[in-house]
């Protein structure tokens, strides 16, 4: 296993967001890695800042998803996605409306773990936020994110915004269905 050093992505984030260019050096490593886990049939299902590592490389800073503990072989079943105690897992702020339901997942729930995760790195919160996680689960069934150009300081982009906002499709039909069309759209 590869000993990886460096800040988690949650402690490189400023509250006022990152720079654009900084984002998607950031986002098409991200993609890459869930796109080989994807290929083997596995989907991450907590993708989030804290599991994702700034690491310095030769070629610069990198970066890389770590902790595949919640990982599933896609199954085809609901049971597959829930714990023994039929509990669902996940972090509120970066879950899929079909995990919060605990439907079948594939890799597009992660892809919509990637389109939360560049919208906090481009406006500095989540997409939705809430003084619960039930307040927070709900506004991923049942609320639009408001474009991250409208919450952030710095200047985005209209094509950043229809990136991040395709991601977050609630349909998982409607979002980016592949981590590699995620990182060919950031390309």
């Amino acid at each position: 296993m590869e000993h990886v050093e460096g800040d988690s992505l949650d402690r490189v984030i400023p509250a006022e967001g990152l720079p654009l260019p900084k984002i998607f050096d950031i986002a098409v490593p991200i993609s890459e890695a869930l796109t080989a886990a994807h290929e083997k049939g596995i989907v991450h299902r907590d993708l989030k800042p804290e599991n994702i590592v700034i690491a310095e490389g030769r070629d610069g800073e990198t970066a890389k998803v770590l902790d595949f503990g919640l990982a599933k072989l896609f199954e085809g079943t609901v049971e597959a996605q829930v714990t023994s105690s039929g509990t669902i897992v996940g972090t509120p702020y970066y879950m899929s409306p079909e995990q919060i339901q605990g439907q079948e997942l594939d890799g597009r729930s992660d892809v919509y773990a990637i389109g939360a995760i560049m919208y906090e790195c481009v406006v500095g919160k989540p997409p939705f936020e809430a003084p619960n996680p039930v307040g927070v689960l709900s506004k991923h069934l049942s609320e639009e994110p408001p474009r991250p150009s409208a919450r952030s300081p710095l200047s985005v982009p209209v094509e950043a915004d229809e990136i991040i906002l395709r991601c977050l499709e609630k349909d998982p039909d409607r979002r980016y269905q592949t981590a590699e069309e995620v990182r060919q759209a950031l390309i």
